[in-house]
């Protein structure tokens, strides 16, 4: 899709759901996206210079604001944040409305994203986060696929498996995290050719988002992925 056409689209339904509170039908007929609200005890002022610090941290760019909105770009998604405040009835209560729209990956792919987004809207500050390191389960999200990797015991080793429908793979993986740079060695299983694979990636909180490039197959190809700390 046209990145202009994209940013236009997100906006639009922006607007919409401003007016209307819905955006099915028009959503219907471009990228997957995700719209939800929530309420924060701050105000609009507050909650957009938050949301500026939360995509910031989190790795996008946003150098489109208005009044009290923000937007953002990292990769395959488009984020609109819109802060509205009843100045009538409570000036630091303000009702958040996060969009995001996601190019590539499965139907649930924005919806994580947005609600990640909001976890950390409601963190006082919206501050980064070191997050919990590699965590015992990552949930990986690459060419349509979804992947679960398991952590074995307190290594670096996950065992991995992807899904589209029903397509599956299956590969073994070497994680190294140094600082925020994450690391990852993928040997797929015997029956799919022991193909290999390296990605790369930088960890924003517990999300990570990066390229991998195969022995067999692309290169410089994106991924992102979820870090389960519990």
């Amino acid at each position: 899709m046209d990145q202009k056409f994209f940013k236009q689209f997100v906006k639009l339904i922006a607007a919409g759901a401003l007016l209307f509170a819905a955006y099915g039908d028009a959503a219907a007929q471009g990228p997957p996206m995700s719209y939800g609200e929530q309420v924060l005890q701050i105000s609009d002022n507050d909650c957009t210079r938050r949301a500026v610090q939360v995509l910031k941290d989190e790795g996008y760019r946003t150098d489109e604001r208005g009044n009290r909105s923000v937007y953002g770009t990292k990769r395959n998604h488009s984020v609109y944040i819109l802060c509205v405040n009843d100045r009538d009835r409570d000036r630091n209560r303000t009702r958040v409305i996060t969009i995001v729209a996601s190019r590539s990956g499965g139907e649930n792919v924005p919806g994580a994203e947005r609600a990640n987004l909001e976890r950390r809207m409601e963190r006082a500050g919206g501050g980064n986060s070191s997050g919990c390191g590699l965590g015992r389960r990552i949930t990986e999200y690459e060419n349509g696929f979804t992947g679960i990797w398991t952590r074995r015991g307190r290594g670096g080793t996950y065992d991995a498996i992807w899904t589209r429908g029903t397509d599956r793979a299956e590969a073994v993986l070497d994680i190294q995290l140094s600082g925020n740079q994450v690391t990852v060695q993928r040997t797929d299983a015997a029956w799919m050719g022991s193909n290999t694979c390296t990605y790369n990636g930088t960890m924003y909180g517990n999300r990570i988002t990066g390229t991998y490039s195969c022995r067999v197959g692309g290169t410089n190809m994106d991924w992102e992925a979820t870090v389960e700390c519990n």
